[in-house]
């Protein structure tokens, strides 16, 4: 319930400031800068949820005094068992992206979120926006990319292992209790990368309710798992927007795009409907087929085409390339029949859509944003998933080429590539024993242990207890 929450999380910050007199200038405070950075963070989270940016410059101001508030909370929590970790880093003013070591600290969990170690995540369009020199048309990031005290770490989905827990929030209802060091998950929120630190790291913190369990039984590799959230979690919201049922004629609109091949996959073997699917290039009919379509179509020659197999038009259709396609979309759709608008590729200047004369009589325009892929949203997706997989009514479109986070801008150029055969992913290597850099000394890993910020008198005990074991670390 994101809007109580937001004005729950409002009156909290009414209160700090009226009783520490902090009007976003100092609060002396270290727990009470704890308190309002993690009300802020939250309420900023409720707002990405709600999708109301009316009020873009507090948004900004809260914002800024989150990282102001983060970047104090770090600076004062370095030590000489400081841990760096390697993250892609979105650079002030969207001048682009590049792979660093960030110097500050891992992230910790505040209350109510958790930590991950990344093991795996894919990559989106969604997240190149970044790379367009600020040039993008959807959610204001261009205005944030502008605003951070310190560059974002871009993501927004992840698989990995929880290493922290933050305190509850309030009750258990927060879902905190349900997660311990050691649990596999998933992660998926829109905010993350753009207004909270994104996933694309060797660890993120993440609210508690865009995480979502992932069974102990599971036998799906990480590269595997990490091209479910978003994707798959997006084609079967769209899917459900347009009320699609077994048996529909389904056109999906840029079926090679990682949406494209889930909800194909979705389409046909979940709903045993008819799918019929476009791509730029000919050659990607094969990689379509496969997937599940049963008619491929290359752009931008689609209507006609489709008219006639259909000459009524089609129940559904998935636009995942956006305004480019949207008004031929339109005039493919079937009477009473439903598009939806996911996907946004392209941005044409100046484009507008007339409601009458543009929309056929009585077709249905609707769309589907992955705001509303919270936890409770992706947790029956995923036991669905898993299911179909495991008796093999549904494969994974997983691109077989193989890409660590070193190789990221690598990975992203590649998503364009006419050679990708499917959701492209990203893995993080496991660190070595003992490489977990520190300024002085390192925090050793003792028996496949989480590493921990130990005092120089736990070290040294632990130093013998390894000498004494015999062990090799």
């Amino acid at each position: 319930q994101p809007a109580a929450a937001f004005v729950h999380l409002t009156h909290i910050l009414d209160d700090l400031r009226s009783s520490h007199k902090d009007s976003h200038e100092q609060i002396g405070n270290e727990s009470i800068r704890l308190e309002t950075e993690t009300a802020l963070r939250l309420r900023n989270y409720c707002a990405w949820l709600m999708g109301d940016w009316s009020d873009m410059e507090t948004i900004i101001r809260n914002f800024k005094r989150a990282r102001e508030l983060q970047v104090q909370r770090e600076n004062g929590s370095r030590s000489s068992t400081t841990m760096t970790m390697m993250a892609a880093l979105c650079l002030p003013g969207g001048a682009g992206l590049r792979v660093d070591k960030v110097t500050t600290p891992v992230p910790q969990p505040l209350a109510g979120w958790v930590q991950i170690q990344v093991k795996a995540f894919g990559l989106n369009r969604t997240e190149r926006l970044v790379l367009d020199k600020g040039n993008v048309f959807s959610w204001p990031i261009k205005e944030l990319a502008l605003a951070p005290i310190r560059p974002l770490i871009n993501g927004i989905e992840c698989v990995g292992i929880v290493t922290a827990v933050g305190p509850s929030l309030g009750s258990d209802e927060t879902g905190s209790s349900r997660f311990k060091a050691g649990t596999k998950v998933m992660a998926c929120a829109s905010s993350l990368g753009r207004g909270i630190d994104g996933t694309h790291a060797e660890y993120v913190v993440v609210p508690v309710g865009s995480v979502v369990p992932i069974p102990d039984d599971c036998a799906l590799s990480w590269r595997q798992l990490a091209a479910l959230p978003l994707s798959y979690g997006t084609a079967a919201g769209s899917l459900d927007a347009m009320d699609c049922r077994e048996g529909d004629t389904v056109l999906i609109r840029g079926g090679t795009t990682a949406l494209g091949l889930a909800a194909i996959s979705l389409a046909k073997h979940t709903l045993n409907c008819t799918v019929i699917a476009s791509s730029r290039r000919a050659s990607s009919t094969e990689l379509l087929k496969q997937t599940g379509a049963d008619v491929v179509l290359v752009e931008p020659q689609v209507r006609e085409p489709l008219r006639q197999l259909y000459p009524q038009g089609v129940d559904c259709v998935l636009e995942c390339i956006g305004e480019a396609t949207l008004k031929d979309s339109l005039r493919c759709v079937r009477p009473k029949g439903v598009l939806c608008q996911t996907g946004a590729l392209k941005h044409v200047e100046n484009f507008s859509l007339h409601v009458l004369g543009e929309i056929p009589s009585s077709v249905k325009v609707t769309c589907y944003e992955s705001d509303g892929l919270t936890g409770a949203v992706l947790a029956p997706l995923l036991e669905r998933l898993l299911n179909a997989i495991q008796q093999g009514k549904l494969s994974i479109p997983l691109d077989p080429t193989e890409f660590s986070l070193a190789q990221y801008e690598a990975a992203m150029a590649f998503l364009d590539s006419k050679d990708r055969k499917g959701k492209v992913v990203v893995t993080v290597p496991e660190r070595k024993k003992g490489e977990y850099l520190t300024k002085k000394w390192a925090a050793f890993d003792i028996q496949n242990a989480e590493c921990a910020s130990y005092s120089m008198k736990q070290i040294r005990v632990r130093l013998q207890m390894i000498l004494r074991s015999k062990e090799t670390h």
